[in-house]
């Protein structure tokens, strides 16, 4: 009887591991929900209207944890990696965007599991581009938007480069309402 509940135990701490939770940008759900908010922020910002022949940076850089910051010096965009945002204060004007316990765990996983994020060829692949500073055209990048646990709230940095020096860094909260995301707040971060 001990020698079977034994067996049962070590059964048990198996088969909890084989159920461990995966990487949130391993899934492929998450990438298609970035993707479709990346076009939408295209699409609301007429990016194609005002630049025609823009490309995409291919790679969302990844985040660095706010606990790994010693030491942490940001690269410019779109090439180095970001500091995980403080969302508290990132959110905090808006009254009604309170994160309860089980949302901060949730975006405590993102800053968890963060790590560089391709754009797929099938939505992007016609205008995605590493960037190369000679480069002399249009470019967009975005970081990896962050989400709350119901995926109706993001918080994502973007860009855009026209020129040495022309360009504009953004900061923007969305929120999903009836199937399609609006810009709910939008703050300038730096403007040439």
């Amino acid at each position: 009887m001990r020698y079977l509940k034994y067996l049962s135990f070590c059964f048990l701490i198996l088969m909890s591991g084989c159920f461990e939770e995966q990487n949130i940008y391993d899934q492929s759900d998450n990438l298609n929900e970035i993707e479709n908010l990346i076009s939408q922020i295209i699409q609301i910002d007429s990016v194609e209207n005002y630049y025609p022949d823009y490309k995409i940076v291919a790679v969302l850089p990844k985040y660095i944890s706010r606990k790994n910051q010693n030491g942490f010096k940001p690269a410019p965009p779109p090439n180095g990696d970001y500091l995980f945002p403080d969302l508290k204060k990132e959110f905090s004007e808006l009254k009604e965007t309170k994160f309860s316990s089980a949302e901060n765990i949730y975006i405590k996983k993102q800053e968890e599991d963060s790590k560089p994020i391709e754009l797929s060829e099938k939505m992007f692949g016609k205008i995605k581009t590493t960037i190369d500073f000679k480069f002399q055209g249009t470019y967009i990048y975005f970081s990896i938007p962050i989400f709350n646990k119901s995926r109706n709230l993001a918080w994502i940095k973007t860009g855009i480069s026209c020129g040495k020096l022309c360009g504009e860094g953004r900061t923007l909260i969305l929120q999903k309402i009836d199937g399609k995301w609006k810009i709910i707040y939008k703050k300038s971060d730096w403007i040439s």
